[in-house]
């Protein structure tokens, strides 16, 4: 039994490390990246009732920063800092994926000293983004970040993505277009600000 334990123990600690914290934030030595994968560890998918199942599975894996997603998220705050100066202003990101990512732009702001207070709309569920769309909510926000294209992760259910639409929607028809991006996808990114 105490041979079979000290065998075992430490090939399922490795394999704990390797599945959670592989690639990302542990991406050497290499061996122990795909030691989850070689002994057949997978992740239960999350599929939404609502869309096509070959297009709308998302896997729940650690993916590392980008560094072009952080310079992509610099050039924003950076052309939202020379219309605003040192006003305080929030930030809608509206997609997520192409490099965009609230968090990282939130961190950015921080790090930077910048008075931009990015957010999004979406709340974040394992079955998909929630979003409720309100006219008075939506003009909380000064700037807005719209994707074209593919938003990122899927909608939970048909009335968060009409209420993501109604927004963009909104977006189009009361804001300024200011200035557009290359996302890393090769999506258009739009930047927005009140008249």
């Amino acid at each position: 039994f105490l041979t079979c334990l000290a065998v075992l123990l430490p090939i399922n600690c490795l394999q704990f490390l390797s599945f959670n914290f592989c690639p990302y934030p542990v991406s050497n030595p290499t061996w122990l990246t795909t030691l989850a994968p070689s002994l057949n560890c997978k992740l239960r998918e999350h599929v939404s009732p609502f869309f096509d199942r070959s297009k709308n599975i998302v896997y729940a894996e650690h993916i590392p920063p980008n560094n072009e997603g952080g310079q992509l998220a610099t050039k924003i705050l950076e052309c939202i800092t020379t219309h605003d100066s040192k006003l305080t202003s929030w930030l809608n990101v509206t997609a997520i994926g192409g490099g965009l990512d609230v968090h990282e732009m939130e961190l950015l702001a921080k790090l930077h000293g910048l008075s931009i207070k990015p957010t999004t709309s979406r709340l974040w569920t394992a079955l998909g983004d929630k979003e409720v769309f309100s006219e008075e909510l939506a003009r909380h926000c000064r700037w807005y970040i719209v994707k074209e294209g593919d938003q990122g992760y899927r909608f939970a259910d048909k009335e968060s993505q009409e209420a993501h639409e109604k927004l963009l929607g909104f977006i189009k028809s009361h804001y300024k277009e200011i200035d557009r991006f290359e996302a890393l996808d090769g999506s258009q990114l739009r930047l927005y600000c009140t008249e």
